[in-house]
């Protein structure tokens, strides 16, 4: 006889289980929760995905979040990179920078609501990850944008430097490194995100003038007074010192502020032509955009990479298995490799649907990290239209099951609570599992709730920290629930089995 059951037999005959006759606790575990990365961008420049026009009414922009949110738990999707800072504004009232335009029509006017507050506490409520995006250097993304008197573009003038229609911080200069830092130091101490999140845009894709010729970025006078001074670099090597001294300075900035949260970058898909060997032609962001990413990723600066790998699987030169198989033998201090992923072309390039899949499946073929794979989508827009029934392919083959965000061991770990739980009958169909951690709660980043019926365990929940109970529907053989601490690692699980 298995020892739970003379458990069980003993407390029945002293009425110990009372209420709850059909759930006896186990010490049988259950398996690994399923591991795989899933975001989705959520821009707001221009209200690109959210909110879909500005001067909307407050209830009006929060249920369209809403709906995105949802959309996101129905394609089992477990994070949200969303756009927090687009042109040195911001979505939340920040004391250092203005409102952004994009929610009132109006830069520096208050929509009446903290929307960064808000996403943050709806996407932990559905269990999912939260990414606070940021442009680091762009201050004003269009010549149609009216800066606020109090926006950089107004109070700052001599700081900025213009490049076709757009304007820009210069990353050689210190006020706009410890801009950002300053910024993403106001959201660490007053959101519970779950990572700092940056683009591409460090210096500004080139754009030719009216004579077809290339533009310049005007850091005339910067070099110069560098040459002067004694400087021996050359002006490339000078811009990417900065941004990398940036790169590094954010990093440990991050680790400071809260070590738990990842820190990620979302780089051009091509490192330069020759990396890899096929790669002929294409955007060398090295000597264009001045970012010697493969030395972040070498170095271990950031806890995730997304490079936009946004062509397809059949380009001759740029497909994207070989542009991921190249990132992932860089990948030398084994952090996680997430690309981005063109959805948003099946609709602007006609490409099918069924390309998004196939480059989900690559990932996870080609993956050789012991941590789980991951993707992120462009954008949240794709997967609102649902263009070319990309979401029913998704979910009928990529995403059928829920997947837990893999785990980060490099970042700060603790001490995982061991629970203390029951299940208590509700209903003929319905069953409550409470729960408790005791001292250790504050170890615990999310609860992952599995049950398993005819032999098959899955995810059922990703339940946020704050939740000490949950109501499970119809009766599954076992039911089980596992702590997530700060880096993802799982602590140690309490297990239930039905008696019939």
């Amino acid at each position: 006889m298995k020892p739970y059951w003379i458990f069980y037999l003993l407390m029945m005959s002293v009425g110990g289980l009372g209420a709850n006759p059909n759930y006896v606790k186990v010490e049988a575990l259950p398996p690994v929760p399923k591991r795989e990365f899933r975001g989705v961008w959520v821009t707001t420049v221009h209200n690109v995905d959210w909110p879909s026009k500005a001067g909307l009414s407050m209830e009006e922009q929060q249920q369209e979040f809403i709906a995105i949110l949802d959309r996101c738990v129905e394609l089992n999707l477990n994070a949200v990179v969303l756009q927090i800072r687009s042109q040195c504004d911001t979505i939340w009232p920040s004391k250092i920078e203005p409102w952004c335009p994009w929610f009132t029509g109006t830069m520096g006017m208050d929509p009446g609501y903290d929307p960064l507050a808000f996403a943050l506490k709806e996407t932990h409520r559905r269990g999912l990850e939260l990414h606070a995006w940021l442009n680091p250097f762009r201050v004003i993304n269009s010549r149609y944008v009216n800066p606020s008197k109090t926006h950089l573009a107004v109070s700052h003038k001599k700081s900025l430097r213009y490049y076709g229609d757009k304007v820009w911080l210069e990353p050689t200069q210190e006020f706009a490194r410890k801009r950002v830092l300053e910024v993403v130091k106001e959201v660490l101490t007053n959101y519970d995100v779950d990572a700092i999140h940056l683009d591409d845009y460090f210096y500004p894709y080139p754009v030719k003038n009216e004579k077809g010729e290339w533009r310049q970025f005007n850091d005339y006078y910067s070099w110069t007074a560098y040459k002067e001074s004694g400087g021996e670099l050359t002006k490339g090597d000078w811009r990417r010192e900065h941004v990398n001294d940036f790169v590094r300075d954010l990093r440990a900035e991050v680790k400071e502020v809260k070590p738990w949260v990842k820190f990620g970058i979302s780089p051009f898909g091509i490192y330069r032509p020759g990396y890899p060997e096929q790669v002929k032609a294409g955007l060398d962001t090295y000597e264009t955009l001045y970012t010697d990413v493969l030395l972040w990723w070498q170095e271990g600066w950031v806890d995730y990479l997304a490079p936009q790998l946004y062509w397809d699987t059949t380009h001759p030169q740029l497909g994207f298995a070989g542009l991921y198989d190249w990132w992932r033998d860089e990948n030398v201090v084994q952090r996680h490799l997430w690309p981005g992923i063109a959805t948003y072309r099946i609709k602007t390039e006609q490409r099918s649907a069924k390309e998004s899949l196939r480059q989900i499946e690559i990932a996870r073929s080609h993956n050789n990290l012991p941590n789980g794979t991951g993707h992120l989508h462009f954008s949240m827009k794709s997967l609102m239209e649902n263009v070319s029934n990309v979401n029913g392919i998704l979910k009928g083959g990529a995403y059928s099951e829920i997947a837990l965000v893999p785990e980060s061991p490099w970042l700060i770990r603790k001490t995982a609570p061991t629970i203390a739980a029951e299940v208590t009958k509700t209903s003929d169909s319905e069953f409550s599992l409470s729960w408790s951690g005791g001292e250790s709660e504050d170890n615990v980043r999310w609860w992952v709730l599995q049950t398993q019926d005819k032999g098959k365990w899955k995810i059922d929940r990703v339940l946020p920290k704050g939740v000490r109970s949950f109501k499970v529907q119809g009766s599954p053989a076992m039911i089980a629930l596992t702590p997530v601490g700060l880096a993802g690692e799982l602590g140690n699980p309490a297990a239930f089995e039905r008696m019939e």
